[in-house]
């Protein structure tokens, strides 16, 4: 599967010092995502997550800008922080990017990090980003 670097990647890696700019694409194999054949991480680890977007559609960029948008926006302490998470709590979309194993509390699964651009994009609507179409 394709995958595209959609935040600098500047840390240790499994083949050592990396410093990787976004837009570089990447490829992974047997659950480990590679640049130029040398291997950078699993595809489920926290640095996976954290910088690299699956971009098998060509919309890798804007799957990591999705991503990073609602997770920034489900974190900001305001005054309506607690309704974003009500609203994500209470939706059936929502409930499938929710990891089982913690009933009480939210953490997103593989398959948010993976998911269609529709679906990040009514995500991000409801809890109240603005979607550029």
């Amino acid at each position: 599967m394709r995958y595209i670097v959609y935040k600098r990647f500047k840390d240790a890696a499994l083949c050592g010092p990396v410093n990787l700019k976004a837009t570089l694409p990447c490829w992974e194999s047997e659950g480990i995502i590679f640049y130029e054949g040398k291997p950078l991480c699993f595809a489920a680890s926290e640095n996976a997550l954290c910088h690299f977007a699956r971009d098998d559609d060509g919309k890798g960029l804007l799957r990591g800008k999705l991503i990073g948008d609602i997770k920034r926006r489900l974190a900001k302490r305001d005054g309506d922080y607690q309704k974003r998470w009500d609203k994500v709590w209470a939706d059936k979309l929502c409930a499938k990017f929710k990891r089982k194993e913690y009933a009480d509390f939210w953490i997103w699964n593989k398959a948010f990090y993976d998911a269609e651009i529709g679906e990040l994009e009514y995500v991000a609507e409801l809890i109240g980003l603005e979607v550029r179409r």
